[in-house]
C-alpha cells in the first residue's frame, strides 16, 4: 500500500514534502467478532471488491464464544 503524508503546507512558493508511512503492525489487528458478524450483514450493500476485503477481516473468534457462555449463564440463572 502506497501512502504518503504531507509535511509542509502546499503553497505558490512551497512545494509538499512527501514521506513514506511506516506500518505500526507487522500483521492486521482482530476485529470483535460482533462487528464481524455485523460487517458480514452489512456487506451486501457493498461492491464484490469490497465484500471480499470484509470477508478477509481477521476477527477474535474467542470473544464469540465468550459472550455466548455468558448469555447461557444469564439465562439459566433466570430460570431459577
Amino acid at each position: 500500500m502506497d501512502t504518503a503524508v504531507v509535511t509542509k503546507p502546499v503553497g505558490k512558493k512551497t512545494a509538499a514534502t512527501l514521506q513514506p508511512l511506516q506500518s505500526l503492525y507487522q500483521q492486521r489487528l482482530p476485529i470483535k467478532a460482533a462487528k464481524y458478524k455485523d460487517l458480514q450483514v452489512l456487506k451486501q450493500f457493498c461492491s464484490a471488491e469490497a465484500q471480499n476485503f470484509f470477508e478477509s477481516l481477521p476477527y477474535d473468534a474467542m470473544e464469540d464464544s465468550w459472550e455466548d457462555s455468558d448469555s447461557e449463564i444469564s439465562e439459566s440463572s433466570d430460570t431459577e
